[in-house]
């Protein structure tokens, strides 16, 4: 039997499957709809099926997501969603297939949440599971600064965690997860248009309108429509927000994550430091997406920034690089 090889990320806002081979297979929002919250048996619809359904079904059906601030908040209920990606991945062959799988975790991710995760793999079939903290996978992606030899600051910014850490040859010199991430920008901008705008709006669509129009430079002109509820009478109200608003809502978890990057040099070796004013920031994640981060950051830290294409990939593309090299893989697993 042949062995299939597996890199995972599974977030709190999306899920992303890496499978040797084949690249990217999968890439879906964190959500499986239910219709026992605590003892889900069946799922209705999951990723981007579910993520549709929020705030929009019965008192009798619940949408989920069950990972929360890095860690697996409902396991029945991500045992329940990861079987259905996996079966969309492996055209239902779960249990035919000799697996192993390497997933990416936050940085100092406690024993009893890794143990979790390793049963929920091998109740789904999975023979061989390990762990890769997200500084690492990221860092794994950027093969120049990997054979440079040189340290360098790698930040994550995630659903609801972001992780920041200084690396070098494969290893964590020092590394924290903040619990900061889109998630908290979204419920901070569905309250910044409650405030501002006397409207109830969702975070899915607090999502889209931050997507669409967020920036974090001063003068962006980008606008949006986005559509709610009237905070008084709830009546439907549609409305336009600016790229300025957005900024006012999300720049205060910007500048929490540029005081982790600091907190994190100020820990390091003067050597260390030396190669960081060379090689800079890393920024990667879903939070990395947002227009004018690389300049902002910059202009903050007085630090070369770096975001590469499709940033939110690159935690799990550069897991699926370490699943080509195993010699660099059991290192990295070992830390």
């Amino acid at each position: 039997m042949a062995l299939l090889e597996l890199a995972i990320e599974l977030g709190a806002s999306n899920t992303v499957i890496f499978k040797r081979g084949s690249g990217i297979v999968l890439r879906e929002p964190s959500y499986i709809v239910v219709d026992d919250i605590n003892h889900p048996n069946t799922a209705i619809a999951v990723g981007y099926g579910a993520k549709k359904m929020v705030g929009k079904t019965s008192d009798d059906v619940f949408v989920v997501n069950p990972i929360s601030e890095g860690v697996i908040s409902n396991p029945a209920a991500t045992a329940l969603m990861l079987r259905e990606f996996l079966t969309k991945v492996l055209d239902g062959n779960i249990f035919r297939e000799r697996i192993k799988a390497v997933l990416v975790i936050p940085c100092g991710l406690e024993n009893k949440s890794k143990n979790m995760l390793q049963r929920l793999m091998f109740n789904l079939g999975i023979n061989e599971c390990y762990f890769v903290p997200s500084p690492l996978a990221c860092a794994a992606n950027f093969t120049d600064l990997q054979n440079s030899g040189l340290s360098a600051v790698m930040v994550n910014i995630g659903g609801s965690v972001t992780d920041i850490a200084a690396v070098n040859n494969n290893n964590i010199l020092y590394g924290f997860s903040m619990s900061v991430g889109g998630n908290h920008m979204d419920e901070a901008i569905c309250d910044y248009v409650q405030e501002n705008f006397k409207v109830l709006i969702s975070q899915v669509v607090a999502e889209k309108v931050k997507l669409e129009a967020g920036s974090l430079y001063d003068n962006d002109g980008a606008s949006v429509e986005f559509s709610g509820a009237d905070n008084e009478n709830k009546n439907p109200h549609v409305d336009v927000i600016s790229a300025y608003d957005i900024k006012q809502a999300v720049e205060p978890f910007y500048d929490m994550i540029i005081e982790g990057v600091e907190t994190i040099i100020n820990k390091c070796s003067p050597d260390v430091v030396s190669d960081i004013a060379q090689t800079g920031i890393y920024v990667c994640g879903g939070g990395a997406n947002i227009t004018g981060l690389d300049t902002y950051f910059a202009k903050k830290l007085s630090l070369p920034v770096h975001i590469s294409e499709e940033p939110h990939n690159v935690a799990t593309r550069g897991l699926g690089k370490l699943l080509s090299n195993p010699e660099v893989l059991a290192k990295v697993i070992k830390k």
